[in-house]
C-alpha cells in the first residue's frame, strides 16, 4: 500500500509527497489531535452542553421551530441523564472529540467491543427519542 501526505513548500503551494507508512501514522495522528483541539476549543468557548452539539449535528432535513429544539434539548438532556457517566464521557469521546472507538479502549485499559456497547447504549436511547 502507498501513502501520500500533502504539504506545503516555501511559497505555500500544496504538493502531495508519498511517505512511509510511519510517516503517515504521525501526519494522521498530528491532524486528528488538531481537530480535536478545535473541538475542544469550540465545545469550551460557546458553553453549550452536550444536548445543543447532538441537535446541531442532527441529520435533519429541514430547520425545526425554537419549540421543537427547546423539546428535543430537554428530551436529550433527559436521555443523556439515564446513561452512566461512563457510557457518557464514552459517547462524548467518540461522537463529539472524534476519538475511535480503538483510542478511546487505549485510553481507558478495556477492550474496543466494550466502547462499542457503551457507546451504541447512548446512540440507541437517542434513537429512540424519535
Amino acid at each position: 500500500m502507498r501513502y501520500f501526505v500533502t504539504i506545503e513548500d516555501e511559497n505555500g503551494k500544496k504538493i502531495e509527497v508519498e511517505v512511509t507508512e510511519k510517516i503517515f501514522e504521525v501526519f494522521e495522528d498530528d491532524r486528528k489531535l488538531k481537530e480535536r483541539q478545535r473541538n475542544e476549543r469550540r465545545f469550551h468557548y460557546d458553553k453549550r452542553g452536550i444536548e445543543d452539539y447532538i441537535i446541531a449535528n442532527e441529520q435533519s432535513r429541514f430547520l425545526k421551530s425554537a419549540e421543537d429544539i427547546y423539546i428535543d434539548r430537554e428530551a436529550i438532556k433527559k436521555a443523556l441523564d439515564s446513561c452512566t457517566p461512563t457510557q457518557r464521557r464514552r459517547f462524548c469521546l467518540n461522537k463529539i472529540y472524534g476519538y475511535t472507538y480503538a483510542e478511546i479502549a487505549k485510553l481507558e485499559g478495556c477492550s474496543v467491543n466494550v466502547i462499542f456497547k457503551s457507546v451504541s447504549a447512548v446512540t440507541k436511547k437517542l434513537k429512540d427519542l424519535n
